[in-house]
């Protein structure tokens, strides 16, 4: 049995994509195996045991047709029975189909999956830390329930005499083993993977002294300039233990140097994924727009170990899109500020070198001298699940006050990590509880949050120039916010919901809410204005929590409606709540939200009628008493 695997990606692809070849050994023992790659990504599989014949892909066969061609025809000539198909682009698309194998598979995807006769579903969550990226192709050649069991780990070998030539090379620029040596990926494979330049910086000044290490930066000749910038940003002991010249003239030789190393620690890309095939201890710094969960292999939280900017702030993600995400991730790494993932970078030290403890926590300053100071007050019930991520997006407030009504989760706990002023107070409803709390503030400027609410990295900018340039003046005694709502999971655009706000940052002594027991508003002697960006507001993740806050609500709504309502009649129960839907789903074009717009428009028209028969049952209970 003859078999080709093709991989036309770059390093870490095909790197990852050799445990295809070692699944195929091992499903067909007798099988030769052929593995088709870019020429430039040869040195991760040098060595490797378990590879028959490796297929060079040459830069002319992109760059000639006719090289191409000729190509394809020594290709079908060696007469393959099986082609797996892991690159999945045209290339591989043609080369399988010229193949004239009897068995073709491949990722499925629509346009393409008529040429193969086999095509795999990719799973978007991973079953075990191997992460999708391992698991996927692995069901390129076992079965569903192999998966679990068949679990490997890519691999790089290396001679004898290259581990040895790496170590003299090493010794001859003076670094010995008597301190940890850790390589550095300071640059990823384009400006949308690499870190910022001085985030990377401060990355590796706290590896150099909490570690005492000997440093290597892990970069090619074209990027010496750019590696140069890094250098220089970092302060001048670290630059003592760094051994900038010091990396392989070649990838076979960076593998080498690798191999010798005690870690890798910085941006994702082959380099990790070298690192990883060499044993060797990794911490990832993911970028924003890559998927961490199809990347992070074998991640165990002590030998390898991640971060991302979704782990801390993922409100910003308001787009699966991935092209999308792409253009954005320039913009998204303004948002990673070290302070998020230093305390996971101390962890892996800790946990694999001598580290030393830290002796001043950082810390990024946003409180400027001139800025008006401000209270940020969090009302909460049970919000464990969301109580960490709003104190997050609020930690550049002057004070955090959480209003907390007795929670009996862990909501209390969670919040005591970032803050003391927590109050608790048995909740009537919503205006009572914040027209007690709002007296209660330290600072004159106020910023309500609901826990379901996020400050965005643009808002939280925004506000802090406010207060920064005399606010209050003009008798300015409060900001209207918009909201950019999220509805179970989806991101609304329409129903009436485009023009949500909220009166959110004003002046302490100037403000309350209106005595309504529901949609209450904020009441003040002076002038309302808006600011420019959003809340990011995740309501309702699930359908049954938007209808237990629906009665809740349509409860509180019955009492204020039965001081100014009249005779409730049908025009009440039957003609306000097809209205209602009318205006959601039509008028405010609900249809353009697809079935959460149609949901949204029912569950409106539903919460109209609630709130008459409420009023209904409490006049004729009433009148019972009476």
């Amino acid at each position: 049995m003859k078999i080709l695997v093709i991989q036309q990606k770059m390093i870490g692809d095909v790197l990852t994509s050799t445990i295809i070849c070692e699944a195929l050994k091992e499903k067909y023992p007798n099988a030769t195996i052929d593995y088709l790659v870019n020429s430039s990504t040869l040195p991760v599989i040098k060595e490797h045991p378990n590879l028959g014949n490796v297929i060079h892909f040459l830069p002319e066969y992109r760059e000639s047709r006719k090289a191409f061609y000729s190509f394809l025809k020594q290709i079908k000539n060696e007469q393959y029975d099986m082609v797996i198909d892991a690159y999945g682009k045209l290339e591989s698309n043609i080369i399988t189909y010229f193949s004239k194998a009897k068995e073709k598979i491949s990722f499925k995807k629509w346009y393409t999956q008529f040429l193969y006769t086999k095509t795999i579903d990719r799973e978007l969550d991973a079953l075990t830390n191997a992460s999708t990226a391992i698991e996927n192709r692995l069901r390129l050649v076992f079965d569903e329930e192999e998966i679990v069991k068949r679990i490997k780990q890519p691999k790089i070998y290396l001679t004898k005499e290259e581990k040895e030539n790496a170590k003299k090379y090493l010794e001859s620029n003076g670094i010995s083993n008597e301190s940890p040596l850790i390589m550095i990926s300071v640059l990823g494979s384009e400006k949308e993977k690499t870190l910022p330049f001085e985030k990377m910086a401060m990355v590796i000044d706290e590896v150099a002294r909490g570690t005492k290490a000997s440093i290597l930066y892990n970069y090619i000749p074209s990027q010496e300039a750019d590696a140069k910038k890094i250098y220089d940003l970092t302060n001048s002991q670290t630059q003592q233990q760094t051994y900038f010249n010091v990396f392989g003239k070649s990838l076979r030789e960076f593998i080498a140097l690798l191999s010798q190393c005690d870690a890798l620690i910085g941006n994702e890309g082959g380099a990790v994924n070298m690192a990883k095939a060499l044993d060797k201890p990794t911490f990832t710094i993911f970028s924003p727009w890559i998927v961490k969960k199809d990347w992070n292999m074998f991640e165990d939280g002590k030998k390898h170990m991640s971060v991302h900017l979704a782990d801390h702030i993922p409100y910003v993600y308001t787009t699966q899109d991935r092209k999308e995400l792409r253009s954005l991730s320039l913009k998204f790494y303004t948002y990673f500020e070290p302070r998020f993932f230093m305390p996971d970078l101390q962890d892996f030290l800790g946990k694999n070198f001598k580290f030393a403890p830290p002796k001043n926590e950082l810390v990024i300053d946003t409180k400027s001298k001139n800025k008006q100071k401000i209270t940020a007050i969090i009302p909460t019930f049970n919000e464990a699940h969301n109580i960490k991520e709003v104190l997050e997006s609020v930690t550049f407030a002057d004070e955090i006050m959480v209003v907390d009504s007795y929670s009996t989760d862990t909501t209390v706990e969670i919040a005591k990590q970032y803050t003391d002023f927590i109050l608790q107070r048995e909740f009537d409803y919503p205006a009572s509880q914040k027209n007690w709390a709002i007296p209660q503030a330290t600072h004159e400027w106020i910023l309500l949050v609901d826990a379901d609410e996020r400050v965005t990295p643009e808002l939280k900018t925004e506000i802090i120039k406010v207060l920064e340039e005399e606010p209050g003046k003009d008798n300015i005694t409060g900001y209207w916010i918009k909201r950019r709502n999220h509805f179970m999971g989806k991101r609304v655009r329409f129903s009436g919901w485009q023009n949500d706000k909220v009166i959110r940052l004003f002046m302490r002594d100037h403000c309350r809410y209106e005595d309504k027991q529901v949609h209450e508003e904020i009441e003040t002697d002076g002038r309302l204005v808006f600011l420019k960006n959003r809340f990011y507001h995740n309501t309702y993740t699930t359908l049954d929590a938007h209808m237990k806050k629906l009665n809740r609500y349509a409860t509180w709504q019955a009492n204020d409606y039965d001081k100014k309502t009249g005779l409730l009649t049908p025009y009440h129960f039957i003609l306000k709540p097809m209205w209602s839907f009318f205006k959601h789903y039509i008028l405010q074009q609900g249809f353009r939200d697809g079935v959460v717009g149609f949901v949204i428009a029912y569950i409106q028209s539903y919460s109209v009628m609630m709130r008459y028969i409420k009023l209904w049952m409490l006049r004729h209970h009433k009148k019972t008493e009476q």
